[in-house]
């Protein structure tokens, strides 16, 4: 038996029926809130048949630890899991890594179909009391249609054996295959085509043909695309260069808090999705997976976050108390769960780092740098990108020091660096991880015009709780800029206030300019309410589609109002 754990905030214990399950040398404990973990259970610590067993499970979310609303708890999906004693393990602990080594565009499809080679990696475990027979491993993959998950099932397109060698007691053994697919839809925002692979052994009753759900058979789901990253051409999918309209997204569900519920992920990506967006950037943690399937069926390109803090604090009780012992773990568990994932093209180390500027800071970039490699190194058939967020990049050695392990430089609200650091550095690619709302039009011209900046991710897409008032507007004491820049407002505030879309998922002013910046939509208005404005610096004006305001009529002694016209090319 194994018991899972998608995410609890934070310092999580478990115990059953009395007995703390983990590792005695961590306390017991799971100290990161955004990262699973996973405890085998014992049968000899179950209760008697038909006698109830007691799980219990404390948290510690004591002091400052979190820079927006955290949640606290067990806020994603907790699993209980029973396997044969020879059983595949799951994908979420890195049971299965799926890889397509080479893919072939078809000529005349405009990269919508491909040939491709699927390679499988699969680890095998025996916890019984005793070494396996020799069985084999089956596979049968088929083509969903697009946007799908995997359950409506179009065609079998391949399947393939492999032989598993007997397996000692408490061992695990790795199991390798390859098969061919031919003419199967690419994965690609406009075209979110999934592939479903059913495995299964046969040494469970009924794996005679692995089947599409029930029965034996671990479903796992993947796509077909290839990519690549470059100064000289950007961002390449499925041969086509793709700019990244993207978004900051926090891990909240607005008034229904940091619980993960699978239907109200899933409405955050298609709501962005209606937008104009195809990316999104987890700032700053690893998402729900109900978040990246959402991400995977709907078509939007994700980077998956893992840090928002090394070993450097920004709050007293945060990460960086655990980062030394528990980074590794950590952004292995992150890469193991999301790395079968289409939609994941980048892998985030960190955000804002504060030692960035140092040579620890230096030699911890390519440490994880190094890790997420090794963990994914085919990246699904292409490389995918490592990152990290930078904020105010220097022209100097120490900045180059960090940014050198990664693929893609990321740069927060520093698009004054492009031409410098392009002339200084010319094969340096550069993504926009945040950058201010009221930029919108400047940002999408910066990245249009320039190959080697792949896009740009908007801070932030949707309204969240935490940070409250950074992007607030209105006539009020004391004013939203008397700090100079990040100024979180007290109670009543409690939202950011700086999305695109508002905490019910409605668009505020800003997203209808963008709307029309990407095409989505011919033409928009906004009129500006009457009077004099103080705007955060995350902030919009307060802008609605109407021009009337209540009370602030002429015949009032209102000031006239501005309407804006948003139109291509200008307004």
């Amino acid at each position: 038996h194994e018991i899972y754990f998608e995410g609890c905030y934070m310092r999580c214990r478990v115990w059953i029926n009395g007995v703390a399950l983990g590792d005695a040398a961590d306390g017991h404990e799971h100290p990161y809130g955004y990262t699973g973990f996973a405890y085998s259970v014992p049968s000899q610590l179950l209760a008697p048949p038909g006698q109830p067993n007691h799980l219990a499970v404390r948290v510690n979310n004591s002091g400052s630890n979190s820079r927006w609303y955290s949640g606290s708890g067990l806020f994603r999906h907790v699993r209980w899991l029973s396997h044969s004693p020879l059983h595949i393990v799951p994908s979420h602990v890195g049971g299965v890594y799926i890889t397509t080594p080479t893919v072939s565009l078809l000529a005349g499809t405009n990269g919508s179909r491909a040939n491709a080679t699927v390679a499988f990696e699969v680890v095998v475990r025996n916890a019984g009391k005793a070494a396996s027979a020799p069985t084999s491993l089956h596979v049968a993959v088929r083509e969903a249609s697009a946007g799908g998950d995997g359950s409506g099932v179009a065609r079998r397109v391949a399947t393939a054996s492999a032989q598993v060698p007997p397996v000692g007691a408490g061992q695990s053994t790795l199991v390798r295959l390859h098969l061919n697919l031919s003419s199967v839809a690419t994965w690609s925002p406009s075209q979110p085509a999934l592939m479903s692979a059913a495995l299964c052994l046969a040494s469970d009753a009924g794996c005679t043909e692995p089947a599409p759900s029930g029965g034996p058979s671990r479903l796992e789901s993947f796509g077909v695309r290839t990519f690549s990253f470059s100064a000289a051409s950007g961002l390449v999918l499925n041969g086509h260069a793709i700019k990244l309209r993207g978004g900051c997204v926090h891990h909240d569900n607005g008034a229904l808090g940091s619980r993960a519920i699978p239907r109200a992920d899933e409405r955050r990506v298609a709501l962005l999705k209606a937008s104009g967006y195809n990316a999104i950037r987890t700032s700053h943690n690893p998402p729900s997976r109900a978040f990246v399937d959402a991400c995977d069926r709907l078509g939007v390109i994700l980077m998956v976050e893992a840090f928002d803090t090394w070993r450097d604090g920004k709050n007293p009780t945060d990460y960086h108390l655990y980062f030394d012992h528990w980074w590794r773990r950590d952004l292995t568990t992150m890469v193991l769960r999301d790395r079968n994932a289409p939609s994941v093209l980048m892998w985030s180390i960190g955000n804002e780092i504060g030692m960035r500027h140092t040579p620890e800071g230096a030699a911890l970039s390519a440490n994880l740098s190094a890790l997420v490699r090794e963990l994914d190194p085919a990246g699904g058939g292409s490389m995918r990108a490592v990152t990290s967020a930078y904020p105010g990049p220097g022209a100097d050695a120490a900045t180059d020091a960090f940014l050198a392990p990664l693929d893609v430089a990321g740069y927060n609200y520093a698009q004054w660096a492009y031409t410098r650091d392009h002339a200084r550095q010319p094969s340096r690619v550069i993504v926009a991880t945040e950058t201010f709302p009221v930029r919108a039009v400047e940002m999408f011209q910066h990245a249009e015009s320039r190959p080697y900046v792949i896009g740009n991710f908007i801070w932030t897409a949707i309204d969240y709780l935490g940070e409250s008032g950074i992007g607030a507007s209105g006539h009020y004491t004391p004013s939203p800029l008397a700090c100079g820049a990040y100024c979180a407002q007290p109670f009543p505030w409690h939202i950011s206030s700086c999305g695109d879309l508002d905490i019910m998922g409605d668009a505020r002013a800003q997203a209808h300019l963008r709307r029309v910046m990407w095409g989505v939509t011919p033409l928009a208005m906004a009129v500006q309410r009457p009077g004099v404005e103080i705007i955060g610096v995350w902030g919009w004006r307060d802008e609605q589609q109407t021009w009337t305001w209540p009370g602030l009529e002429p015949s009032n002694g209102a000031a006239e109002m501005s309407v804006r016209v948003y139109a291509p090319g200008g307004c």
